[in-house]
């Protein structure tokens, strides 16, 4: 009988493990630099899907193409990284529209989303998805909710189907709610004012108007106009018709 190479006999550990995920230690009886050239070689062949460096998934032909992973079977240290509606996923989540562009199929699940981490897996999404990477670090502890809203400001109102009045009414409602926007005696309240240093200017010029509005204390509008340029002109979308967007340097 043939005594098989390691290069060989790793491929039959892979190709008899059913579907699954690699990395370096479930090979770790072989020597790495055998263990990183057969992954590679797999890769190549299409037998492998790159999931991130040092992970692999060998995945199984399907009548609509070869599996996915889905995000929950992710091995645990590749699922720390948060991920946020954006775009008209997020506008779904607030309500200003009745899209969804997430949707199941063979290919994972497509849509629009935001994270604070450089990049991730295609798998984790949809090969369709779209992503938005390096958000600020100050996302890292928002809620679903507060990220999309801060993200809906960044898109300013773009992906809302509701007429303007509607729009400035249902965005202002979300800022309502206690502890989103006016200070309070717990540490998270006063979330998005406190950490809309991050944010782009025309974001912490859209807070502004949205907090002139709802009337909050001075000190707080204060804190956002500072750091602003007063030359500066900021392009509201449609979020212009907020009332006191002048006043905040719209467009």
């Amino acid at each position: 009988m043939k005594t098989l190479t390691k290069t060989e006999s790793i491929r039959q550990r892979i190709l008899s493990g059913g579907e699954r995920f690699w990395n370096h230690q479930d090979l770790s009886d072989y020597p790495s630099a055998t263990i990183a050239k057969t992954f590679t070689q797999l890769v190549k062949e299409g037998i492998l899907q790159r999931i991130s460096k040092g992970h692999y998934y060998y995945h199984r032909p399907t009548r609509f193409g070869y599996s996915q992973p889905v995000r929950s079977e992710l091995p645990y240290q590749l699922t720390q990284t948060r991920v946020y509606p954006a775009g008209v996923n997020a506008a779904n989540l607030l309500g200003f529209t009745t899209q969804n562009a997430i949707t199941s199929g063979s290919q994972g699940n497509d849509g629009t989303f935001a994270t604070t981490a450089n990049s991730l897996p295609t798998a984790w999404l949809g090969q369709r998805a779209k992503l938005f990477t390096r958000r600020p670090i100050t996302w890292e502890n928002l809620s679903a909710t507060e990220a999309a809203l801060l993200d809906f400001l960044r898109s300013r109102g773009e992906w809302s189907d509701l007429s303007p009045t509607d729009t400035n009414e249902q965005l202002l409602n979300h800022f309502r709610v206690p502890g989103r926007f006016v200070a309070g005696a717990s540490l998270k309240e006063n979330r998005l004012v406190e950490i809309a240093h991050a944010e782009p200017p025309r974001v912490r010029a859209m807070l502004g108007a949205i907090g002139q509005e709802l009337k909050y204390a001075k000190d707080l509008l204060q804190q956002l106009r500072t750091g602003l340029n007063p030359y500066s002109r900021f392009e509201f979308g449609k979020l212009s018709t907020l009332w006191y967007a002048q006043e905040w340097q719209a467009k």
